[in-house]
């Protein structure tokens, strides 16, 4: 496994939808818990305990380790999600403590610790373990198949078009197991906030294996099941809001296909892009144009990336053509997000004013990723294309 961040399952909702909207708040009760570990291969290290706050970390606590013995101590208000880790190191793992827990022991071996450890005195962290575990084995299987498509890609670049055919159908196999078992685990303990973890894990970075738009079945299932039970809890709140704008998003999707934008002409946008340059929509009339607007600090976003340069390389030489209009606030960071993404092809504005975007609030845009294809007559034809529905769109317009 590579870095912490890659296996962390971060609880937000920015992770699936970027919008304006606020996080409710929590007035939840909840206590101290003491935490006893022993782990093999322990050396005069430190463990930390960390709470997971959106998309960060926060150390609340740490004890420096004597003959592999620790303890450590946690003060909280509410279910809530954890880390135990060692040295700052890339062996960790979750725990999840509410209020029936008042003294947790966990073992295991410090040098491979999410296939090793075991947890008493905490419910949730003990219906979590075998999901942990068998999402890890998973991930693993994943990251295999990603050096061995690197390898090929740097030492014999003549056969990886082939090597990719066989590697995807691994992958699939992977990723559709690993979504059933999820389903299944989800389906057993819906009313738990184990539950709630299995719907944010990942096969790598950015690489959810749920989606609030196609899975929405699966959130609500959780969603139904905490709210109503933890009513004044964080994180059951986030979901709640996740659940009910993707619910709003997709109501709002179909007005749109029914009368809203489809058939209207498009309205010009026209700002800077990263060279300064004023570049405008309404140039590129003739040509049919994907609307995109996104942002560098939005995950589904880049999520996204690869597919629009897929697209674009297929279909750009019959006629195809990108004008993104970023969200951003930060130009450095914009820049640097087309250049990783390898977005730099195609045309981007941008007026740098993160929600107050004009051409945002001008075309209706609240969540991101949001677009509108737009044909050759400068006519919306299509809202909120995105993954395989953007590709059998352009493949209804261009052919193969």
């Amino acid at each position: 496994m590579k870095k912490l961040v890659l296996l962390l399952g971060i609880l937000s909702v920015v992770m699936f939808s970027c919008s304006s909207s606020n996080n409710a708040e929590s007035n939840g009760k909840g206590g101290v818990v003491t935490i006893n570990g022993k782990f093999k291969n322990l050396k005069n290290e430190t463990v930390y305990v960390k709470e997971i706050e959106g998309n960060k970390l926060v150390a609340l606590d740490s004890a420096f380790s004597k003959n592999g013995k620790f303890e450590l101590h946690i003060s909280y208000k509410e279910p809530m999600f954890y880390i135990l880790q060692v040295d700052n190191s890339n062996q960790f793992v979750y725990l999840i403590v509410d209020s029936t827990d008042k003294n947790i022991e966990i073992t295991g071996d410090a040098k491979n610790l999410v296939f090793t450890y075991d947890v008493k005195g905490s419910k949730q962290s003990e219906i979590a373990k075998p999901m942990i575990v068998h999402n890890a084995n998973s991930y693993q299987k994943v990251d295999s198949i990603g050096r061995i498509y690197q390898n090929f890609m740097k030492n014999n670049p003549s056969k990886l078009d082939s090597v990719k055919k066989a590697l995807d159908k691994v992958y699939y196999k992977i990723y559709n197991n690993e979504k059933s078992y999820l389903v299944n685990f989800i389906s057993q303990n819906k009313g738990t906030f184990a539950a709630m973890l299995a719907l944010y894990q990942q096969l790598g970075p950015r690489n959810y294996i749920f989606n609030p738009q196609k899975d929405l079945n699966i959130f609500e299932m959780v969603d139904k099941a905490l709210y109503e039970k933890y009513p004044n809890s964080t994180h059951a709140s986030q979901l709640h809001s996740l659940v009910v704008q993707t619910k709003e998003q997709i109501k709002k999707a179909k007005m749109m296909q029914q009368g809203g934008w489809i058939g209207k002409e498009a309205p010009d946008v026209a700002y800077p892009g990263p060279d300064g340059k004023i570049y405008k929509l309404s140039d590129l009339r003739g040509k049919y144009v994907l609307l995109d607007f996104w942002a560098s600090w939005c995950p589904p976003c880049r999520r996204e990336s690869p597919n629009l340069v897929a697209m674009y390389k297929k279909y750009h030489d019959k006629g195809f053509e990108i004008f993104q209009v970023s969200l951003d606030k930060n130009k450095d960071l914009w820049i640097k997000a087309i250049k990783d993404d390898h977005l730099g092809k195609w045309y981007h504005v941008s007026d740098l004013k993160y929600w107050n975007s004009a051409p945002a609030k001008l075309y209706g845009v609240r969540s991101i990723p949001s677009n509108f294809l737009i044909d050759k007559n400068g006519k919306i034809i299509a809202t909120n294309l995105r993954g395989p529905r953007l590709g059998q769109k352009l493949k209804e317009i261009f052919g193969e």
